[in-house]
């Protein structure tokens, strides 16, 4: 450790897989050789020994690694965990989850217009939306709402219609309905912004929901869940995981789900690091998955959203 001048090693780093302790197992440590920066040998190097006790361990191991190279994405957030994820109100509104009538799962977001011109930031993070070009998400927007979707890249932003005017946009999300229930949005960034920007990479920063127009009552509450960024594809689901332990793996417990409150059993499903599944219906689902490590422990539902679609 170059910070603290420590030497460390991690069981959970080592190659090319990581190391596990029996439970119950001494394990002896001993320096071997050390040396000055003059090349004096040190007098004596230090040894010791400790046994392995699995009942120590009290907390059940995070996946160091979720991904799809069917269907890459780049970002998921479904709003379950009762939190505005990266959602913020920028003016003329308030952001709050709220557990009353989701899209799907347990909880949603509620924009709701307090006065003046309503604008919310979605997403402020930079994406390549070359290799992540489908932005998709649920939304309720009544009667006389009218919102556009705003796109910042390299400086300048770039407009979708949405149930604002059409006016200056770059497109339109298709198929927008303004009747106070859930529908679900795809739009395809690439091809637009691609036409603005010839060469280089498209290196999106923000996403904004912007009031335009005009004539939005105050009190108009516009519902968002499953807001997903990812590489859209229609086909057979491919996903890969890893996780490590002290205690080591005992195996994972997952389910491909619509609903992304749906929970895997605490029951080992396999030890397995890969699954394909068969092509799904198309839309967005998730992966729901968690790892039990050697103590018995079992670790947090982590979420994998996949668009699995035609990109236009």
């Amino acid at each position: 450790n170059a910070n603290s001048g420590e030497l460390v090693w991690s069981c959970e780093q080592t190659s090319p897989r990581p190391t596990v302790f029996a439970d119950g197992q001494e394990v002896k440590v001993a320096l071997r050789a050390a040396e000055d920066f003059a090349g004096n040998p040190v007098a004596q190097a230090p040894q010791w020994a400790w046994v392995m006790d699995y009942s120590q361990d009290k907390v059940g191991p995070r996946l160091a690694r979720l991904e799809s190279p069917t269907h890459p994405t780049f970002y998921c957030e479904t709003f379950e965990s009762g939190q505005r994820g990266q959602v913020v109100a920028m003016s003329g509104c308030n952001v709050q989850p709220t557990n009353l009538n989701p899209a799907s799962g347990q909880y949603s977001l509620s924009i709701k217009k307090t006065a003046g011109t309503l604008q919310a930031r979605l997403l402020a993070q930079d994406f390549p939306a070359d290799k992540y070009p489908v932005l998709s998400f649920d939304y309720r927007i009544g009667q006389g709402v009218r919102v556009n979707l705003a796109v910042q890249m390299l400086g300048n932003r770039y407009l979708w219609a949405l149930t604002g005017p059409t006016g200056g946009t770059v497109g339109q999300v298709p198929g927008v309905q303004a009747d106070g229930q859930w529908h679900k949005a795809y739009i395809n960034l690439a091809p637009p912004l691609r036409a603005a920007n010839r060469q280089g990479a498209l290196v999106v920063n923000a996403i904004y929901l912007l009031e335009m127009g005009g004539g939005t009552p105050v009190g108009a509450d516009i519902g968002l869940d499953n807001l997903v960024i990812g590489a859209a594809s229609y086909g057979p689901v491919v996903c890969r995981w890893q996780a490590t332990d002290p205690t080591g793996i005992k195996g994972y417990s997952y389910l491909l789900t619509q609903n992304p409150a749906d929970l895997p059993p605490e029951q080992v499903k396999d030890q397995a690091v890969q699954q394909a599944f068969t092509t799904p219906a198309p839309g967005v689902w998730f992966l729901r998955i968690r790892a039990q490590d050697g103590a018995g422990n079992w670790g947090p539902v982590e979420t994998y959203g996949i668009i699995n679609r035609n990109p236009g």
